[in-house]
């Protein structure tokens, strides 16, 4: 049998165009894998985001009511406490501080969502006794997202 050059250039142009979509199809299908996954990180990206400005917003809140605290007079905060060594909340009523000793359901606003915020006191005394080394422990703890335990919690110590 003998090979007709136009017979096997046309059987050659036919595979290669065979071969060209195939080609294509798998190009096709990395191209959509790619995109899948660029589509995901790009959504992670934006949550991780979300989530670090809602965390901000707190720790920014949870700061500022500590400087709340510090610009009260140590003689002021410390006369709301009895000696008890036992942890007492805070609530700001006005521009006045109010102790109890049950969490009053303060909240504050983290990114326009009303997140529960709690503020305790408690009285300390290096020496165990007498005015001259006492100290107040002060913390507040803030939600920085709705219906999930996560929370910030600043500490500070507050001498006279």
């Amino acid at each position: 049998m003998i090979n007709d050059p136009k017979q096997s250039s046309e059987s050659s142009r036919r595979s290669r165009l065979g071969c060209t979509l195939v080609e294509v199809m798998v190009a096709c299908v990395i191209l959509m894998i790619i995109a899948v996954a660029g589509a995901a990180y790009l959504y992670q990206s934006e949550a991780t985001l979300a989530y670090q400005s809602q965390k901000r917003t707190a720790l920014e809140a949870g700061g500022a009511r500590l400087e709340e605290i510090r610009a009260t007079s140590y003689t002021n905060l410390q006369s709301l406490l009895t000696f008890d060594y036992n942890v007492h909340y805070l609530e700001k009523a006005g521009s006045t501080w109010l102790v109890s000793n049950g969490d009053p359901g303060e909240t504050a606003n983290i990114n326009g969502i009303s997140l529960p915020i709690t503020t305790t006191v408690q009285y300390g005394n290096v020496a165990g006794g007498g005015g001259s080394y006492d100290y107040l422990i002060v913390a507040v703890n803030i939600a920085y997202r709705q219906g999930i335990g996560d929370r910030i919690a600043l500490q500070s110590i507050y001498s006279p």
